[in-house]
């Protein structure tokens, strides 16, 4: 294999870790949250759950997609975009440990990730012919829309209540 093709390979390896890695500290954010809002735990933590089905899925993916099958597109995200997304999920998760943070606004910040890896349309841009990459992409893509939504639900039957984390 020539060299240029290892070097995408290795990039869309690390990509695809990195954004394994947004899934595990997402996941980890709802776990918090439900830590927090105990009438809630059911429903923040099956989010939680989802959030470290999906990383799974993406080292999965990584691991199977061979040298030699590259991803389209995949140029449109850099690691530094995605380093910078954890970096808030880290600072979202800090905010969560530190202080007490109102419902709405835990709300708020989990719709907010759902829609920024909706509008990023990761899984619309990048395209590749792998059957693996086809259903990870496909699956993150519903589930990540289906998220968006629930979490928007709870949003508007939440928004007015000042309902604060639990300490």
């Amino acid at each position: 294999m020539n060299t240029g093709i290892q070097e995408v390979a290795k990039s869309q390896g690390q990509i695809i870790g990195q954004l394994a890695s947004c899934e595990i500290a997402i996941g980890k954010l709802y776990g918090r949250y439900g830590e927090k809002f105990p009438n809630m735990r059911e429903f923040w933590l099956s989010l939680a759950d989802q959030e470290k089905a999906h990383a799974s899925l993406l080292l999965g993916l990584q691991a199977a997609l061979p040298q030699t099958q590259l991803l389209f597109n995949l140029d449109r995200f850099t690691t530094f975009r995605i380093a910078a997304t954890l970096r808030y999920i880290e600072g979202r998760m800090s905010c969560a440990e530190s202080r007490n943070v109102p419902l709405p606004e835990a709300l708020s910040v989990a719709v907010n990730l759902e829609n920024t890896l909706i509008e990023a349309h990761f899984y619309d841009i990048v395209k590749c012919d792998a059957p693996e990459f086809k259903y990870v992409a496909s699956r993150l893509a519903a589930d990540t829309q289906r998220h968006a939504a629930e979490l928007s639900r709870m949003i508007l039957s939440h928004g007015k209540t000042d309902m604060r984390l639990s300490a």
